[in-house]
């Protein structure tokens, strides 16, 4: 790999083995960020160094860093609150901040400055992920791919050990998080959710490209028996890890990506007929359905009765709903600036009704939409909007319209993205995915696998044939006359009269 994918690859390792807190400020986070700046700075001087192969995504970087940056600047400059001086949410905020008399020309956009600033920080790591992404050819997209499967399966690891271990573990890296149930790197079991079903997906494709591999006329198909044997293991070991993590919207939400998996064996047989000799398409999909089947019957016998569990809950009493509800109202009331980037917690304590009041104080919306909405206003809306409308174009591109060049590996590998992107865009409507550092950088990374990869990228070499290819013209080949027979002579044949004057070659008797 390059310079750059290496840089990449540490920084996502980091992001996602340290960054599983619930909160800003721990020190995993914030060496991430250290390693994130190191990326950003790599990828700003390959731009003014001119080199073509990158220069898009260091011009990525220095444009997404920017627009963080003016975002901060425009809630944390003095002076900018008089902007939003007869906002009576603000005003009521300051008296109880004890603020009331505070000239309203030095105040600033942002009610909290110090989170505003965390928040800030908090975004280098995702934006330095997709920037490095975005300069990677298809092989070295791969690679990283293949890194976080491996990084999910490291936490599906340390969930086991969890579980074996009991509620006091020392392999539970917080001290606030879910202690009966197993959440790997993370504090929460819903993340640690997120994650396995990012690596449902992942290892989808990992297998299958291998399958596709061995089930090739000039493959070893010896071969795929193991890599199904082996792809079986780790669906079942993943199933399993979503069992002990007991979490509804990372259950229903695996089950949505093997629904995805299906469609990508689906789209991937009609391409790959293309691909191998003599019209033979693959056998991946056949085994897509065969693990689906028995990964069904083995949660049925050994995990359905701690899901069970957590769906015993009535769904009006989830907190996420007043948390969602309240931040929508308050989010209204704070347009068109917003309360400043990491805000959440302190305004929704002023603005909570008494009625969802419980014993623990509400650290996110648990809908990462609306308190963006909240802390960003109507910027935030604006970027949540461009996203959306490039996703879905992107969307439209990869499963439907085969872009020239593209190798089947990296289609499929696409796909797979716009899955990750998907699920944990559903996920961020219920939880707070991607306030994490370890899914935003998951996030982030798939959004850069989405983008078109460099044209001209020396080292690595890219995946398989191409999809998009020219009709072999047919050679007409002479027909050629049948060869006769040779048998000995014998029987009670003559030799011909031409023959008997000529002299055989006898071997002289010693």
């Amino acid at each position: 790999m390059s310079g750059l994918g290496v840089l990449t690859g540490l920084v996502l390792a980091a992001a996602v083995m340290l960054g599983g807190g619930t909160r800003t400020g721990y020190v995993g986070d914030v060496i991430a960020q250290l390693l994130a700046v190191v990326l950003l700075m790599v990828l700003v001087w390959q731009v003014l160094c001119q080199r073509e192969s990158r220069r898009r995504a260091g011009w990525f970087a220095i444009l997404l860093t920017a627009a963080v940056l003016a975002i901060g600047a425009v809630q944390l400059f003095p002076g900018a609150g008089m902007l939003a001086s007869g906002n009576a949410l603000r005003t009521a905020w300051l008296s109880e901040l004890g603020l009331a008399g505070l000239d309203v020309h030095w105040a600033q956009l942002s009610l909290v400055p110090h989170a505003t600033w965390a928040a800030l920080c908090s975004f280098l790591v995702p934006v330095a992920i997709f920037a490095g992404c975005a300069g990677l050819g298809r092989r070295e997209r791969e690679v990283l791919a293949t890194l976080l499967l491996v990084l999910a399966g490291v936490s599906l690891g340390i969930g086991f050990i969890q579980m074996a271990q009991g509620p006091d573990s020392p392999w539970r890296l917080f001290e606030i998080t879910n202690r009966n149930d197993a959440v790997g790197v993370f504090a929460n079991r819903n993340h640690f959710a997120a994650l396995l079903y990012v690596g449902l997906l992942l290892a989808a494709f990992w297998f299958a490209a291998r399958l596709d591999r061995s089930l090739a006329p000039n493959g070893d198909q010896r071969l795929a028996v193991v890599w199904a044997g082996l792809a079986l293991s780790v669906l079942l070991a993943i199933i399993g890890g979503l069992a002990m993590a007991r979490s509804r919207a990372g259950i229903l939400l695996a089950m949505a990506a093997l629904v995805g998996i299906l469609l990508m064996a689906a789209s991937n047989r009609r391409r790959a007929a293309r691909l191998l000799s003599g019209g033979k398409s693959d056998g991946w999909g056949r085994w897509a359905v065969i693990t689906g089947l028995v990964a069904v019957l083995f949660v049925a016998q050994l995990g359905l009765h701690r899901i069970l569990n957590r769906f015993d809950v009535d769904p009006l009493e989830d907190r996420r709903i007043p948390f969602a509800v309240t931040t929508y109202e308050t989010a209204l009331q704070e347009l068109p600036f917003g309360a400043g980037l990491g805000s959440f917690v302190p305004v929704y304590a002023a603005v909570e009704k008494k009625a969802d009041v419980f014993a623990f104080f509400g650290n996110r919306a648990h809908n990462d939409v609306v308190e963006f909405l909240l802390e960003g206003g109507i910027v935030a809306a604006l970027l949540m909007g461009a996203l959306l409308v490039w996703f879905v174009r992107r969307i439209l591109s990869v499963w439907f319209r085969a872009e020239p060049g593209d190798s089947a590996g990296h289609v499929m590998l696409q796909r797979c993205a716009s899955l990750i992107v998907l699920l944990l865009l559903v996920h961020s409507l219920i939880d707070y995915p991607l306030r994490t550092t370890a899914l935003a950088a998951t996030f982030a990374l798939a959004l850069g696998l989405l983008t078109r990869p460099p044209q001209h990228i020396g080292g690595m070499p890219d995946l398989k044939e191409p999809i998009v290819t020219s009709p072999t013209p047919e050679v007409a080949v002479a027909p050629t006359k049948p060869v006769q027979e040779r048998r000995p002579w014998q029987g009670p044949q003559q030799w011909p009269d031409s023959w008997k004057g000529s002299k055989t070659s006898e071997p002289d008797d010693a």
